[in-house]
């Protein structure tokens, strides 16, 4: 039975990070094909929408004017007829490596950003820093060591480029865990320029490895 406090001065330990100790017991990755197909940030959204008549486009333009978020465009043709085809389905990729959403309140307001996911997916399997780290987890896999071992030593790891004026944001590495299971979530999310990282899903992050542990004594 894992020990939950210290023995010698019956400290609780509330975190993998309180224990003197750990044997880390498994290490499950993600592998390239894992790594979802549509990424994109949320910094990049760009606001759409489907054509309607010319009184009501007109009418809706002035409305959203002052809108922080200004909707000065239609979506190509070929987007117009998928959602038209398809009018339960909220999401459309196309040829041109963007990615086209439907409002979750407005259905005909589209909103569509670049599609990161091969930028990312090369950042995460060639990156020096992560791929380093990654190794020294493969390393002390079945080993018994300190929990300071886990700590990479970096956060930011890749500066993805920009498609605006400013710097592009920065891939992080996240360290979030579960210690009722004993699990250390490696997940990977986005900062710079209020950048979030959005799975298909509408989800925030990838989870790029998992490690489970146990107290070691």
């Amino acid at each position: 039975m894992m020990l939950e406090r210290c023995e010698t001065c019956r400290r609780e330990f509330k975190s993998i990070w309180d224990y003197p100790q750990i044997e880390i017991t498994s290490l499950t990755e993600s592998t390239a094909d894992s790594i979802p197909k549509t990424l994109t940030l949320s910094n990049e959204a760009e606001a759409r929408r489907m054509p309607r008549s010319c009184e009501e486009l007109k009418s809706f333009l002035e409305r959203v004017a002052g809108s922080p978020q200004k909707i000065t465009r239609i979506v190509s043709p070929d987007v117009v007829k998928f959602f038209v085809e398809h009018p339960e389905t909220t999401t459309y990729s196309n040829s041109n490596g963007w990615i086209y959403s439907r409002h979750y309140t407005e259905p005909e307001r589209i909103l569509c950003a670049p599609n990161r996911a091969d930028e990312i997916k090369k950042a995460l399997f060639q990156d020096f820093a992560l791929q380093g780290y990654m190794d020294r987890l493969r390393e002390i896999k079945g080993k018994i060591v300190p929990p300071g071992v886990l700590n990479p030593g970096f956060a930011d790891f890749s500066r993805l480029r920009d498609y605006g004026e400013n710097p592009g944001p920065f891939l992080i590495l996240t360290l979030k865990e579960n210690f009722e299971e004993k699990k250390l979530y490696l997940n990977i999310e986005t900062t710079g320029l209020g950048a979030s990282l959005f799975r298909e899903t509408g989800k925030q992050g990838i989870r790029f490895a998992t490690l489970t542990y146990r107290a070691a004594f």
